[in-house]
């Protein structure tokens, strides 16, 4: 294989059930740098977010956030973006409203959320446990939603803890919202993105920047947002703790995120056929 760049999600792939990324795997990818392999992340996140990881793992390149909707250097610099209309979001809080959902929306530096949303615990946690420069905003959305047409929103998040709920909210939102990328980056997880965006444009975009072609790419990936990312590529990663119709298309399914799956893949498949 040549590969030039390996490409990470997070959660379930590259972070542990602890959102941890292990001492194994971050010996293994620095193995990568001698066979000179670059790496970065893509993910569902905010960049802020996923910096602290980026560093862990040594890298310098730009991160894809948002699930495709935002490149950003580890400056700050904004390499791509593509955004919601606010039309768009207003009509998609109204729905959530109407069905008595707890939802986030994502600019590039802040997050508002509904008052009582589950997922703020665990934001507020990744807050404090990142440097000052790596930490982000969050606003309660406590005002009407057009108090806020002057920012740009990159993503919707809805938070829906009954799998069976989510499954029928996302039937009846991409009949509803054709023109916008819905998909299901976790159990409980529903993300909402301007049309045309995913993974798998933003690793496009990210190639042109980089000059590199989708043949020299592995990508490492879990869930069904990773799905145009995976397709993409020439070459993918999944961990077995993946969703069954992600392993069905990986060129190499490897150990759980919670058994270093991520270095052993490194170990035993990249850096051994190239």
């Amino acid at each position: 294989m040549n590969i030039k760049l390996c490409v990470f999600d997070l959660d379930g792939t590259l972070l542990n059930s602890n959102k941890e990324i292990t001492i194994e795997t971050i010996q293994a990818i620095n193995k990568l740098k001698n066979k000179n392999i670059q790496y970065t992340i893509a993910t569902g996140r905010m960049d802020t977010l996923a910096r602290k990881y980026q560093k862990q793992i040594n890298s310098n390149l730009p991160i894809i956030s948002c699930n495709g909707s935002l490149i950003r250097d580890l400056s700050g610099n904004t390499l791509y973006k593509k955004y919601l209309n606010f039309d768009t979001v207003k009509t998609l809080v109204e729905f959530y409203n109407l069905n008595n959902l707890d939802f986030m929306l994502y600019t590039e530096n802040t997050i508002l959320s509904t008052p009582n949303n589950p997922r703020l615990i665990l934001l507020e946690n990744l807050n404090s446990s990142s440097q000052p420069e790596d930490r982000f905003d969050i606003e309660i959305l406590n005002r009407d939603i057009e108090y806020y047409s002057n920012l740009i929103f990159l993503k919707s998040l809805a938070y829906i803890e009954n799998r069976e709920k989510l499954l029928d909210i996302e039937y009846i939102m991409r009949k509803e919202f054709k023109d916008l990328s819905i998909v299901s980056s976790d159990k409980t997880l529903l993300d909402i993105m301007p049309s045309g965006v995913n993974k798998g444009t933003g690793l496009q975009n990210l190639c042109k920047i980089l000059n590199i072609n989708r043949d020299e790419i592995v990508v490492f990936g879990d869930n069904f947002n990773d799905l145009e990312m995976i397709n993409f590529s020439k070459t993918s990663v999944v961990p077995s703790n993946g969703e069954e119709s992600i392993k069905n298309i990986a060129t190499f399914v490897t150990k759980s995120n919670d058994d270093n799956g991520i270095a052993f893949a490194i170990n035993e498949f990249i850096l051994k056929n190239v």
